[in-house]
């Protein structure tokens, strides 16, 4: 059996391949007849996908590297990914099976070629794609990726080559949210066909009509792709109820449909009349506004709630305890100027369990100011407790020792001593200044802190007075303060660490003094700047 070779094509810009032809003198002379299974391989001359000729085209305009979504000039498309299993059907005899890859298509082993079964001429070839690998597609649920249909289908004499030109077998709604709490937004569903299904050739809807949880293609943006004819009508947010479209939709095939939906919640401004304490209870989404007024309030944030801080600035209402107080995984959302300021003894900002996830842009910024007993932190993590900073202009400055800018910190009562989750920062505008003592971001003194994960954003870290890494373990006291992994990366990551305290690293261990501090493996990607050096190449080790 002859092997496969890749060509290209004028009319794609995706790669072709070509299925070298079984010599003409191997055939039989006659007319129409069956041919011997297996012998003679389909000759496929290029694959493609093409777009429809609406106002929003769906296809495949520039080479990628995925069966999957992009957008150039305001229009959309999609490619295969290596790996991709193409099946291909001559007739109604067995479908062959071929794998896409960048230097073009190959057969597994399991897998086999399209022959053909006769030599009649103009005969009926198709050809599918699934994301799901088989005949079945389950649309319900899309929230870790999109669910893809593509076919095609020509026609051929036998032993002729043949271009295959793929289609959307599915549409795609966009919708796009708007509104003061958009971000807050974790998912959107809307109702249609649960599952399609190939039968003999034709595709065709499950008859089942349900929710299909979309996907988070970006901030306030959610896609599914659906299957054609059924009207969507009804769409819902963050597991809420289920609202009226406006306008409803009727999906067909190969076409983009995009719904702009306004989103609204409930909100309170602090004053002098409302409680001195602010409870945000579990599940609810909650805009809190300030007013740009300073209150001496505490707000206390349950797990799964979701708030926008919209210039809030707040005082402790007592000498102990947290201003903000978090307790499980919560999202906040900046807008405006927010400020907070600790108690003597307390955080400014505390998460106690869970995973805290700040969102905002550059212009929306949080000041987090820690008291200055040494039972103060900052943006403080408690035992397991996690942070991730998308976005957002976040000032936290340290005034306690024992406690870092951003991480775990000491108070003293806890024993083994306060360990810390995870830190990741994905963008932002980052200025973190650590206690004495203490790192900028990671380790307070005699503290633990596990893995800092830097993707993105501009970031300045300064570890405290005496010992303290900008970014890793803090000081050495009577028990070592430890740090976990440290891993920068991105193109437009700019990092600038400064150790304050004498023989510390600016990334790294903290204090080297005492029983010593301890930190994994510091690695910087290529790419990313820190200090004012762009490294060309990976770098491995601590920055003294």
């Amino acid at each position: 059996m002859n092997r496969l070779r890749l060509i290209k094509t004028a009319y794609t810009a995706l790669a072709a391949l070509m299925l070298a032809a079984c010599a003409s003198d191997e055939l039989t002379d006659g007319t129409v007849q069956d041919l011997p299974e297996g012998m003679y391989p389909l000759q496929i001359a290029g694959v493609s996908i093409t777009a429809e000729s609406n106002a929003e085209p769906w296809g495949a305009d520039t080479p990628q590297t995925r069966m999957a979504e992009n957008t150039t000039d305001g229009r959309y498309s999609s490619a295969w990914e290596n790996g991709d299993k193409i099946k291909v059907q001559i007739g109604d005899v067995t479908p062959g099976t071929y794998t896409y890859q960048s230097s073009g298509l190959t057969v597994a082993a399991g897998d086999a070629y399209a022959y053909w079964a006769s030599k009649a001429d103009n005969q009926t070839i198709r050809a599918w794609y699934t994301s799901s690998g088989n005949e079945t597609v389950d649309l319900s649920d899309q929230t870790k990726g999109l669910a893809y249909v593509v076919t095609a289908r020509t026609t051929a004499n036998f032993n002729t080559e043949v271009s295959l030109t793929f289609s959307h077998a599915l549409a795609k709604v966009r919708v796009e949210l708007t509104g003061e709490i958009a971000s807050l937004v974790d998912n959107v569903s809307i109702k249609s066909y649960t599952t399609c299904a190939l039968s003999q050739g034709t595709w065709s809807n499950g008859a089942n009509v349900g929710e299909i949880k979309m996907y988070k293609v970006a901030d306030k943006v959610f896609e599914a792709n659906v299957y054609p004819g059924y009207q969507i009508q009804e769409v819902k947010a963050n597991n809420g109820a289920w609202s009226k479209l406006s306008t409803a939709v009727t999906p067909e095939a190969a076409k983009i449909y995009k719904m702009g939906i306004g989103v609204t919640g409930k909100s309170i401004t602090l004053s002098t009349e409302t409680e001195e304490v602010c409870t945000v209870e579990s599940g609810k989404c909650l805009i809190i506004d300030g007013g740009r007024k300073e209150q001496s309030k505490k707000i206390v944030i349950q797990d799964n709630a979701k708030v926008m801080l919209k210039n809030v600035k707040l005082a402790a209402p007592t000498d102990e305890g947290y201003t903000i107080e978090i307790n499980g995984s919560a999202t906040l959302l900046l807008s405006g100027t927010n400020e907070i300021n600790g108690a003597t003894k307390g955080c400014p900002l505390v998460v106690k369990e869970g995973t805290l996830t700040i969102n905002g842009t550059d212009t929306d910024k949080l000041t987090l100011t820690g008291g200055t007993d040494n039972n103060a932190g900052c943006l403080g993590l408690r035992e397991g407790a996690s942070l991730i900073i998308n976005g957002g202009h976040i000032v936290a400055t340290s005034h306690a020792e024992n406690g870092s800018g951003i991480g775990s910190y000491w108070t003293r009562l806890l024993i083994p001593f306060p360990t810390c989750g995870s830190i990741t920062i994905n963008g932002g505008k980052i200025e973190a200044t650590g206690g004495s003592q203490s790192a900028g971001i990671g380790a307070g003194d005699q503290c633990k802190c596990g893995d800092i994960i830097i993707t993105g954003g501009t970031i300045t870290a300064t570890g405290g007075s005496e010992s303290g890494a900008g970014i890793g373990s803090g000081g050495s006291g009577e028990y070592s303060s430890e740090c976990g992994n440290i891993t920068i990366s991105g193109e437009n990551t700019v990092v600038t660490a400064a150790a304050s305290g004498t023989d510390c690293d600016k990334i790294g261990i903290g204090g080297k003094g005492g029983r010593g501090g301890i930190c994994g493996t510091v690695t910087i990607k290529a790419g990313a700047t820190v200090n004012s050096t762009k490294y060309a190449s990976d770098h491995i080790g601590r920055i003294e």
